[in-house]
């Protein structure tokens, strides 16, 4: 028989699912950024303004044999066909002499360049004759979304329609790199959103021991995951890299409130309690803590915001909204679940995990208590080689080693960056000092040191709109080699120096260009990570505060958690991982969730009725530790999750953050139990402690 709180709260429950079908009807609307638009900061776009510069294609072609003249006239009718696709300003074929027959050059994009072409066919043509590339501009029209993905499918179709079994022909390009990361984006949405989900409910069986002890868990990943992507699609609509990771994260943030209601609840179901009465008795010890965990996590995850890259922002603001929506659920939804009549019977069976991890807690408790100075000295000397590899790391951007290295576009891309013409296209506006300082010598010396640098390969003054007899500003387009932005750093700087040589000392030298865009994002990641881990720290440094309310506490609690930060970017470094977008995000979000195993922990110990240290500690490591380690694992799990997902980055970003939960909690497991022993006792609470004559003194002990 059903009370009458049991349809209460089952009609609550069926007006909370109603509702949600409200958000879910908007996750239709999601689509996927192709143009990566959206991960351009606001400073890398201002960059194109004075001249901007729409990016080139190259149409590779090889053959196995040297081009012979129907291949040629074939390739001829295939320049025809590009120049005519909507969104292609011009196609530029080199010509080379075979068999004593001379081909011209078909058509240039500026007819008044057609005089200096020499420079062009070097590039667009190997010595063997058996590689050439066709170089397709793109004019304003192509855009971007819709109209450069079917400017993208047009060629396509031209290059279908042309083909043959001699010649093989590849689309390469910084467009044709961006749809194929919105491919990826496509492909990990499909995969790792229904293997998370796979993988967290596999954990959740296998250490609750019971199918039904998922249902609450998925239930509130469900609601979460639905309203934050319900929202995000009505506000944003478009997904991108960064903000692909948005639903996995969520899935597996949303667990951490609902573990531990599950487990204090466990502990009053072995105390005998009625079910409703151990459901309030665990609510009452575990909504503040979980409350403040969500805010601290959610603080880590807004910080993010300060980022100069809208994904990054856009993935922070909504983050935060999924942890805040995912608390509201775990709090009001689990409870509402446990007592419906389907768990008035169900019964956890925890024993199978009890042992191991009783033991590995009271090893963790009794390392850190009995032996302070060699956990100090492990962790000096982790810190140390975490210091060695922070020293190698540093921010680096190369979209090319981001993907598949086994894949036709990647394979294609080397191949023409080793043989014929950079893949990159870097352009310069140049002022000089004067009028005098811009004569035709000093335009022609320019061009030949700067061939020299050695990341560039070709300089292309006949593709840009502009002409340095007339007026001093002069623009130059530059193709460089598939560099990463550590190494464009030092070229950029290389041009400055022949510019100012060349131009005068005031002459003034301006970049554009997508390649330079990702340059400068990659250059702000660094200023980007330590603003928003600085104010990741400050916020989450008060909500700490507030909860403990004792300034040593506070301190005390942020050493494990910033140590867990230091290693993981330490490991980084030395294992030879650059700082990237992905990367740069794990230190917020890992800090957000690593302060929940303190908040917990010394929530707890504040409530321990033990007056001797070491045995409060201990209980207190008993009673909470193993909420801290089920809900460690199965977090750990949906991110490692991630390693299958099809982007470098994401797959760091998910391998790290699974990696730094797992030290975190053993941080927090070791050194907060070193810490509570080395602090000192104000008397704040008072504890019977026998003496040797059978006696009683009373001593001021003071736990927390």
């Amino acid at each position: 028989m059903i009370s009458r709180s049991g349809w209460l709260s089952f009609l609550a429950l069926l007006l909370i699912l109603g509702l949600t079908s409200i958000p879910a009807r908007q996750l239709s609307r999601l689509e996927v950024d192709t143009s990566n638009e959206s991960m351009s900061s606001a400073h890398a776009k201002e960059s194109t303004d004075p001249f901007t510069s729409q990016p080139s294609l190259l149409i590779a072609v090889s053959t196995a044999t040297p081009l012979t003249i129907p291949q040629w006239q074939a390739l001829n009718n295939l320049t025809t066909a590009v120049r005519s696709v909507s969104g292609v300003e011009g196609a530029l074929l080199p010509f080379i002499q075979a068999e004593g027959w001379t081909m011209s050059l078909f058509k240039t994009i500026h007819p008044s360049g057609a005089s200096r072409v020499e420079n062009l066919l070097r590039l667009l043509r190997s010595e063997d004759g058996k590689t050439l590339g066709i170089l397709v501009v793109l004019s304003e029209e192509a855009g971007s979304g819709p109209k450069r993905s079917q400017m993208l499918a047009d060629l396509r179709t031209v290059l279908g329609n042309h083909s043959s079994a001699d010649i093989e022909t590849c689309l390469v390009g910084l467009p044709v790199v961006n749809e194929a990361v919105g491919e990826m984006v496509h492909r990990d949405q499909s995969l790792l959103l229904p293997l998370s989900a796979g993988v967290i409910l596999l954990m959740l069986v296998l250490i609750y021991r019971n199918p039904i002890a998922a249902l609450a868990p998925m239930t509130v990943i469900g609601l979460a995951v639905a309203w934050t992507l319900g929202i995000y699609a009505w506000h944003v609509q478009q997904l991108n890299v960064v903000t692909s990771l948005l639903a996995p994260v969520v899935m597996i943030l949303s667990l951490a409130t609902t573990v531990h209601v599950y487990e204090a609840f466990l502990r009053c179901r072995q105390h005998n309690h009625e079910t409703r009465q151990a459901l309030k008795t665990a609510l009452r010890q575990v909504w503040r803590p979980c409350l403040f965990s969500a805010l601290t996590t959610a603080a880590g995850l807004a910080s993010l915001t300060c980022s100069s890259i809208p994904a990054v922002r856009l993935f922070g603001l909504y983050g935060a909204l999924g942890v805040t929506l995912s608390f509201l659920f775990g709090i009001g939804v689990t409870p509402i679940l446990l007592t419906c009549p389907l768990f008035d019977r169900l019964i956890l069976n925890t024993q199978h995990r009890s042992t191991w991890i009783s033991r590995l807690l009271s090893a963790c408790t009794r390392l850190g208590w009995y032996h302070k100075k060699s956990v100090m000295a492990v962790l000096c000397g982790i810190s140390l080689l975490a210091c060695v590899g922070l020293s190698r790391l540093h921010s680096n951007t190369n979209l090319l080693d981001f993907l598949d290295q086994d894949s036709e576009l990647v394979r294609t891309s080397r191949l023409v960056d080793e043989r014929l013409i950079g893949v990159n296209t870097l352009t310069c506006r140049i002022t000089p000092a004067s009028k005098r300082d811009s004569s035709s010598e000093a335009h022609q010396a320019f061009l030949k040191a700067v061939i020299q640098l050695d990341p560039i390969n070709g300089v292309l003054p006949d593709i840009v709109k502009s002409n340095p007899s007339e007026g001093q500003t002069w623009n130059v387009t530059l193709r460089v080699r598939a560099i990463g932005s550590h190494q464009a750093r030092a070229l950029l700087a290389g041009l400055q120096a022949l510019v100012q040589q060349h131009f005068g000392p005031r002459a003034q030298l301006q970049f554009g260009g997508y390649f330079y865009n990702i340059v400068m994002e990659s250059d702000q990641l660094v200023t980007d990570l330590i603003r928003s881990f600085a104010l990741a720290l400050s916020i989450i440094t008060v909500l700490i505060g507030i909860q403990l309310r004792s300034l040593q506490a506070t301190l005390m609690s942020l050493v494990p958690n910033v140590l867990s930060v230091f290693w993981i970017f330490g490991l980084m470094g030395l294992v030879g991982i650059d700082l990237s977008t992905g990367t740069a995000m794990i230190a917020c979000v890992v800090l957000g969730l690593a302060v929940d195993h303190t908040i917990h922990y010394l929530s707890a110990l504040r409530h321990t009725r033990q007056s001797d240290r070491f045995q409060a500690i201990f209980e207190t490591t008993q009673g909470v530790g193993p909420a801290l380690v089920v809900s460690t694992l199965i977090l750990s799990a949906g991110f490692g999750v991630g390693v299958a997902g099809s982007f470098k980055p994401t797959i760091y970003f998910s391998l790290f953050t699974a990696l730094a939960m797992l030290v975190a909690l053993f941080s927090n497991l070791l050194v907060m139990p070193m810490l509570m022993g080395m602090r000192r006792s104000k008397g704040k609470c008072s504890s019977v402690i026998d003496t040797p004559n059978g006696s009683s003194n009373r001593e001021e002990v003071q736990v927390l």
